[in-house]
């Protein structure tokens, strides 16, 4: 094993320092990991060795020839190895793996990639070069978190300019319009939703402490999920993953059938609050290095598990149905973009409107040996957590198909949040999938009022294809035109969704009534407007140098001042000077006022 770790290391090393500067735009720009490699005739238990020993929870299976066979993560060795009653010293790697992996070239766009690893539910995706070669294996959830830090450093630098530029507005000055509209964009990308949108009503699985390893695992593959709590006389002591399977387990040589959970767990787990934003939750998990979870109520109760692909992939959803200014499409470009840029001066490349377009790049290569169009059935559902594969072994290997733009389909599959009003007046916020439909928005929504159901015209039943079988309640929603429309197959519920989406919404409110009434819609009445305030003239004369100096600046962008280098790198300095002057004439101001 030594051997196989030392020799991937000079492969690795070899490979890296020929390596060239990473293309703009491209999956490369997003710094894919250095690739865990070994043969498939290695036995689980080895392999989980090398994991640990390197760890990584993502292996890729290499022939002879040193080109991809397979790949597996932690995840399938808990599921198809401990929980299918396997044991790790007497089954190969190439027994277990997902064969024909699909993989991305070094030239693929990194949003047509992310776009497939979202859809798919991909946390890992191998990446090669043009002469097939490993370059290494992109993790979504890195990607993000980077993405993230720089956006976090962006809106930190970008805050302190929109505050030095707050006084101004007491001037009667007008500030700085991109300025303003960027900061403002950042502040919404930062909030976000919480965590309640993304619960799915499921409580998280619970073992006791006595519970075996194998057992365990059990539990985990049948309700697809790759942690579970740990109780001991009602309270929650720890929790166990499947990554603690690997490391904890398998890779000291402990029997799962006889090893307690006890004994492998990470005792007294981190919680969340159901009120928590989603990017909060992200931040948290990444600061404390572990993957799931668990949320509480109020109340103090667990109410469900998140994981961080979950939560990825929520915000994720959420900045690509975001608009950038000029309409120059969604902001997720945007956002992978930024991180093509290692330089300090942010704000300069998320300011500047004149940014290349990633979807505008032609179609990328993906390699993959059978691909089923966007729209056709799934035979072999890929979850979450899973890694980047193909179920079918039959198929031809190492095929090239392009995909194009027009064939990433949207991401459906990402919960939205609902909100309404009880006849009790209580607020119920919930979220819904897509795919779950007209039914699985009523089923919701009944669950929700409970009693009170018997107020709104009584329980609604749906049928199994989505049609109304027997209306009691309705379910209606405002939409651009202020109309109140009813929401009553499972095509009004994506066109509500779509809508909100539109215009810029995190949810869909909805009014849950009578089906024989209209909804009471309550439409709030827009407040007087402040009473006008008195002219002052030193501060008229003082916000026209600030309009001066605004003009001079946008005079001095339209043309390249430095030969070579384009404005778009300058634009942070001209900003700061502007920022200074507009400081020093509200300074003098103020003091020539005393």
């Amino acid at each position: 094993m030594e051997q196989d770790l030392g020799k991937k290391k000079q492969q690795s090393s070899a490979r890296s320092r020929g390596s060239r500067k990473a293309t703009p735009g491209t999956v490369m720009a997003l710094k894919p990991g250095q690739a865990l490699q070994i043969k498939p005739h290695v036995t689980v238990a080895e392999a989980a060795q090398m994991m640990a020993a390197k760890r990584e929870d993502c292996v890729l299976v290499t022939d002879d020839d040193d080109r991809i066979a397979g790949i597996f993560t932690a995840k399938d060795l808990a599921f198809r190895v401990v929980g299918g009653a396997i044991d790790a010293r007497d089954v190969a790697v190439a027994d277990i793996m997902t064969k024909n992996p699909l993989c991305a070239r070094t030239d693929t766009s990194a949003t047509d990639a992310l776009d497939l690893m979202v859809r798919k539910g991909f946390r890992h995706l191998p990446v090669m070069d043009e002469n097939q070669d490993i370059s290494g294996v992109l993790d979504i959830t890195k990607c993000f978190y980077e993405a993230m830090e720089k956006l976090e450093r962006s809106y930190s630098m970008s805050r302190k300019l929109y505050d030095a530029l707050e006084g101004v507005q007491e001037l009667g000055g007008a500030q700085p319009t991109q300025i303003i509209q960027y900061v403002e964009a950042l502040r919404s990308k930062m909030a976000g939703p919480t965590l309640e949108t993304v619960l799915s009503g499921i409580p998280p699985t619970t073992v006791n402490v006595r519970t075996s390893v194998r057992e365990a695992a059990a539990l985990m593959k049948e309700n697809h999920t790759t942690a579970v709590l740990v109780q001991d006389q009602g309270n929650i002591t720890g929790i166990f993953t499947s990554k603690d399977v690997v490391l904890r387990v398998i890779a000291p040589g402990l029997d799962p059938a006889t090893c307690s959970v006890v004994r492998v767990m990470t005792p007294h787990p981190d919680f969340a609050s159901m009120d928590l934003s989603i990017q909060a939750a992200l931040r948290k998990m990444h600061d404390g290095h572990y993957l799931n979870l668990p949320v509480m109520n109020e109340a103090g109760e667990i109410v469900g598990m998140v994981d961080v692909l979950k939560l990825t992939y929520a915000t994720l959803e959420q900045i690509n149905t975001m608009q950038t200014p000029d309409n120059e499409g969604p902001a997720w470009n945007k956002f992978w973009l930024s991180m093509d840029n290692d330089s300090e001066s942010v704000v300069s490349d998320s300011v500047s409107h004149h940014m290349s377009m990633m979807g505008s790049e032609s179609p990328s290569m993906l390699r993959h040996p059978q691909y089923e169009r966007p729209g056709t059935s799934h035979s072999h559902s890929v979850l979450p957590n899973d890694s980047a594969s193909h179920a079918g072994d039959d198929s031809p290997r190492h095929s090239e198909v392009m995909l194009t733009p027009s064939q990433m389909p949207s991401l459906s599959e990402n919960p939205f949040t609902f909100k309404f009003k009880a006849p009790s007046g209580r607020v119920h916020r919930f979220a819904v999938t897509p795919s779950a439909g007209f039914a699985g928005l009523v089923g919701t929504v009944s669950m929700k009022l409970g009693a009170e159901v018997s107020q709104v015209g009584g329980p609604t039943t749906v049928t199994e294809d989505g049609q109304l079988d027997r209306q009691g309640f309705a379910i209606s929603y405002l939409d651009d035109e202020m109309d109140p429309v009813s929401i009553t197959t499972d095509h009004d519920l994506t066109h509500a969704i779509s809508l909100a989406r539109r215009q810029g919404k995190d949810k869909v409110d909805i009014y849950v009534h009578d089906a024989d009434h209209p909804p009471n819609i309550e439409i709030p009445v827009p407040p007087p407007p402040p009473p006008p305030v008195p002219v002052d003239t030193e501060k008229l004369d003082a916000a026209e140098e600030v309009l001066k100096l605004q003009r001079q600046a946008e005079l001095l962008s339209e043309k390249q001042h430095i030969p070579g280098v384009p404005n778009d790198l300058l634009l942070p300095g001209a900003v700061a000077t502007l920022a200074v002057a507009i400081i020093i004439v509200f300074v003098f101001s103020r003091s020539g006022s005393r």
